[in-house]
Formats: structure tokens, sequence, C-alpha cells
């Protein structure tokens, strides 16, 4: 289990010791510093991570009436099998 930040930009998380970032869940891309050995730890598409499923609880805050309230999208949950995005 891992956290996901994100800091309005870039999504930020470590899975097993290796930090990825990425606009999306579907362009975490791990570090520049990642060595041969923590990339073999994973599936790798056009130098994202693939192959793998994420599920998570996300913020979201919804104004009612003049309250703010913060709930969660429970259990979202999405399956990268290959990052299909065309990258430039």
């Amino acid at each position: 289990m891992t956290t996901i930040f994100n800091d309005g930009e870039r999504l930020h998380l470590t899975l097993r010791g290796l930090d990825f970032v990425g606009n999306g869940f579907d362009l975490l891309e791990p570090n520049a510093g990642a060595t041969p050995d923590q990339l073999g730890q994973f599936s790798l598409h056009l130098g994202c991570l693939c192959d793998c499923h994420i599920e998570c609880q996300i913020p979201v805050a919804v104004q009612v009436g003049e309250e703010q309230v913060v709930g969660h999208l429970l259990n979202s949950s999405s399956e990268y099998r290959k990052c299909l995005m065309l990258r430039p």
C-alpha cells in the first residue's frame, strides 16, 4: 500500500522504494536516478508504469449550501495493461 500525493499538477507515489511521478495514473514514470535492478521490478511501456492495478480513495470537496464538505470517491479502480496515451 502507498499514498499518492497530488501537488496540483502531478501525482507522486513510491512503490517498492522507487519514486514515480506523472500527470495522470497512466503517465507515471520512475525517477531519473532509478537503477536497472529497481526498474526490473516493474512493467514499463514507453517509460510509464503499466500492467498494474490501482485502487484509491480520492478526497473531493463538495459545496452544500453555505458549507463545504469533504467526501471520498471510494474504491476507484483502474487497471493499466498498457499506457495508450501518445507521447510527443
